[in-house]
């Protein structure tokens, strides 16, 4: 196991470290873009008298970017709830941005650079519009990757503000039209939430909420905040579940109910794997692929953990990636299309 997991299941490793220790578990923690939760983990643990100086100032320079992030993130809110609120029949938040509507620990030090919003789908073309009068821009992609998005992809192409660079992703389903497991959005359970010089706003309820996250993680192609989601999925089954003893069961439920059940028990599986989580339902391995690529995804993209069987990995993780996505009638052509304009870009470069 590499040293950054094995330090946030065991804090107490740090007071053996030394300084290669160190500098080794910091470059890690910045590759996973998980510095900013190390720095919550170890500066408020009783560990916090063993780091060194050299580490500490970067520990507290990323707890200090975290909490501007979130910072940001309320002030965005604050100005993109009346818009929505006017434009669109009903939307919630997702991901980091519930995380921190909901003032859940896992916001704490968690890196992200988005802001993600689920809207009904009726409402899109309107709220698109809006936004563009009020200071976002559509991100610069070609006119193929457009019309991608548009047809086939459970959300439009990101949105960007002019002044301050922030990024916003407006979805109309939790996985792609083209998947198989594909939801009704209208299924999606809610809850208000209030939040401080913002107002009421809705997120997915908790089961909703974890299950939306895992299907996001086991649909990906590309892993590079992978370990990231992961550790979220630790902190929220573990935050929910002491907060509830039924309510590991209520999600399993919830998510059979939905016919997301096999991204959850994904989830769990790597979960309890990782980090240890406390799960007491058995939970059936993967396949053997599956779980030889989910293994060796789940780790910093550092020198310290890059082997081949990571780069078999992220080979293989692509491709599942990209037929979950969408059935092979479409995925062949689409993926020659990026290949060739891919090509005829580095011929030109």
């Amino acid at each position: 196991m590499n040293l950054l997991t094995s330090t946030l299941k065991k804090p107490a490793l740090i007071e053996s470290f030394d300084t290669r220790d160190w500098q080794t578990l910091i470059s890690q923690s910045r590759m996973a873009n998980l510095i900013g939760r190390l720095a919550y983990c170890l500066l408020e643990s009783e560990y916090h008298h063993s780091i060194p100086a050299f580490a500490k100032w970067q520990l507290q320079s990323a707890q200090k970017v975290a909490m501007r992030q979130v910072q940001q993130a309320r002030y965005e809110l604050s100005s993109l709830a009346p818009l929505l609120n006017q434009r669109s029949q009903r939307w919630m938040l997702l991901k980091g941005a519930a995380y921190i509507a909901r003032d859940l620990d896992v916001a704490k030090g968690r890196s992200f650079s988005d802001i993600d919003i689920l809207v009904d789908k009726a409402s899109i073309k309107r709220v698109e519009f809006s936004l563009l009068g009020a200071g976002w821009q559509r991100t610069q992609i070609d006119d193929y990757d457009d019309r991608y998005y548009r047809q086939w992809m459970h959300e439009i192409p990101p949105l960007k503000h002019s002044e301050n660079r922030t990024v916003l992703d407006i979805h109309h389903n939790i996985l792609p039209l083209t998947n198989r497991d594909c939801p009704e959005p209208e299924q999606f359970e809610t809850q208000e939430v209030d939040v401080e010089n913002v107002g009421t706003l809705l997120t997915l309820t908790a089961e909703d909420l974890i299950i939306h996250s895992a299907c996001h993680l086991f649909t990906e192609s590309e892993f590079h905040n992978g370990l990231r989601d992961l550790s979220d999925l630790d902190m929220l089954f573990r935050h929910f579940s002491n907060k509830a003893p039924d309510f590991m069961q209520r999600v399993l439920t919830r998510a059979s109910v939905l016919g997301l059940r096999r991204y959850l028990d994904l989830a769990l599986y790597f979960c309890k794997d990782l980090f240890d989580t406390p799960v007491q339902t058995q939970i059936a391995p993967p396949n053997t692929i599956t779980g030889f690529a989910f293994k060796h995804i789940f780790t910093p993209d550092h020198r310290s953990a890059r082997t081949w069987k990571r780069h078999l990995a992220v080979f293989i993780l692509y491709w599942r990636g990209h037929m979950l996505r969408m059935p092979l009638r479409l995925l062949i052509p689409h993926l020659l299309r990026k290949s060739l304009t891919r090509l005829q870009q580095e011929k030109t470069a």
